[in-house]
């Protein structure tokens, strides 16, 4: 017996992994937002609370998920709860959707397998950044930033305090911070993605070259970052995730995040510069006015 026509229609896109994430109208808005990018995950629905359950599968929660009608202006949109509300429509089925589909048990018309479900794998994306890089010590300023999805918990941005602060050195120690994340949070089959040539072909391919020479490269210099590089080499022995290297526009979220803790620190020099101007000022005040 086939399909009822109408509960296999694709009425709603699902994207809870995507360069932007929500839920769409019409694939044509959905394609772009997911055509090779490392790790996405997306879903045709014939229900509207079938693609929350599924968004809610993916660490959204109801309030947080964006609808967007019929047009591929991302800016036209509003939260899928009030879209839910102005047409009538009951939520109420979507905490059953949703641990439905999470125990596996969703029915032959609630899939399909033209779209992918990268249900068996937990995607992260990293990024370091150092402005001013390479200049004198002390003026360079560098962040790190991990992206596990819109408003995850485990979301970092931090600033880099390391007595060598470079690009390399942020893009390492971003993925040492994801490592321990990982190891923290017992986590299995993740996929590192990062831009970076330098730590993806480091950690798996020539560090294995670097240990069996001592840490020497093959020009016989020592290896630059050696301590951070065994750090990185111990933690990925522990955790032992898969790395993927990506271009750098499927990396934006977590490159904001690392150049946002970078701004933190200078904003956190600045104020402590701004801060001893004044007490400066001041004293020179205090000075004068008991003179006079």
């Amino acid at each position: 017996m086939g399909k009822d026509k109408k509960s296999s229609e694709k009425n709603f896109y699902a994207v809870s992994r995507g360069k932007s994430c929500g839920i769409f109208r019409q694939w044509s808005q959905v394609k772009p937002l997911v055509d090779k990018f490392p790790g996405a995950a997306y879903k045709g629905l014939s229900t509207l609370q079938e693609a929350i359950a599924f968004m809610c599968n993916g660490d959204f929660h109801i309030n947080e998920i964006m609808f967007y009608e019929d047009s591929t202006n991302l800016d036209n949109n509003e939260k899928v709860s009030e879209y839910a509300a102005g047409h009538g429509t009951d939520l109420s089925s979507v905490e059953d959707l949703r641990k439905k589909n999470e125990e596996g048990d969703a029915s032959e018309s609630e899939t399909d397998e033209k779209f992918l479900d990268a249900v068996n794998e937990i995607n992260v994306y990293v990024d370091g950044c150092c402005l001013n890089n390479g200049n004198s010590v002390g003026s360079s300023k560098a962040g790190l930033g991990v992206f596990w999805g819109l408003n995850h918990k485990l979301n970092v941005s931090e600033s880099i305090i390391h007595e060598k602060k470079t690009n390399n050195t942020a893009e390492l120690l971003s993925a040492i911070r994801v490592l321990e994340q990982i190891k923290e949070n017992s986590l299995k089959n993740v996929v590192v993605n990062s831009d970076s040539r330098y730590v993806v072909d480091g950690i798996t391919k020539w560090i294995h070259k670097w240990k069996s020479n001592n840490w020497v490269t093959t020009t016989g210099s020592e290896v630059e970052n050696k301590e951070l590089w065994s750090n990185l080499d111990a933690l990925n022995d522990e955790v032992k995730p898969k790395w993927q290297h990506i271009g750098r526009e499927y990396n934006m979220n977590a490159d904001k995040q690392a150049k946002q803790g970078a701004e933190v620190e200078k904003t956190s020099e600045d104020s402590v510069e701004i801060m001893e101007k004044i007490s400066s000022v001041c004293s020179i005040c205090a000075f004068v006015f008991v003179v006079l």
